[in-house]
């Protein structure tokens, strides 16, 4: 399937850049499909776009049938770690865990790379998401929340202070070095050290 694939793309990357071409330069006609207009006989590439238009919807049905199954595939696992607890989604926002414990930055670099970042709950919808799986596995974990020094002065990772909060009486207080947030076990805030070990819980 994927050498399929592979000159599928390829054959759709040229027939954008031939397109493209066409489309910028005067006096010939833009392609059929695109603007409904025809094409001039003889123009330079024609018979290269309608081979690649012909080798395209050969391969439609095979391509419809390829995302089928992996469109199958990602709804069974979607209900799988639905029922084991370590999925939750809320609206558009979807958080889960890798089971993996570690400090912020170590939290921090496995959402990156799983195409996430770490949790930030926006309301309590997704606060109670992420607190079921911080019940689940009975763990701490971070939250993209950082404390700046100030007393009551925190932000998110981009720097843009939080609409909503779930914090512990007395907290934020920054007391010591507790630069970072934790989701504590009962659901609620807690301003704590980066260096602590808690469970990885990220969003997509």
């Amino acid at each position: 399937m994927l050498p399929q694939l592979f000159h599928i793309v390829t054959a759709i990357a040229f027939l954008l850049v031939t397109c493209h071409a066409w489309d910028h330069h005067e006096g010939i006609h833009r392609i059929p499909g695109l603007n409904g207009l025809p094409v001039k006989e003889g123009t330079p590439g024609l018979k290269a776009y309608q081979g690649l238009r012909g080798l395209l919807a050969s391969h439609v049905p095979k391509l419809q049938e390829i995302i089928k199954g992996f469109k199958n595939r990602i709804a069974r696992l979607e209900r799988v770690l639905t029922l084991d607890g370590t999925i939750k989604t809320v609206g558009k926002k979807t958080f889960a865990t890798n089971r993996q414990e570690g400090n912020f930055q170590t939290a921090l670099e496995a959402c990156k790379q799983a195409g996430g970042s770490i949790a930030s709950p926006k309301n309590k919808g997704e606060n109670d998401a992420v607190f079921s799986i911080v019940r689940l596995f009975n763990k701490c974990t971070y939250l993209g929340i950082e404390e700046h020094g100030i007393p009551g002065e925190v932000s998110s990772l981009d720097r843009i202070a939080p609409n909503y909060t779930n914090w512990h009486a007395d907290e934020p207080s920054d007391i010591g070095e507790e630069n970072c947030t934790a989701m504590c076990t009962d659901g609620a805030w807690n301003g704590t050290s980066c260096n602590q070990y808690c469970l990885t819980i990220c969003e997509f």
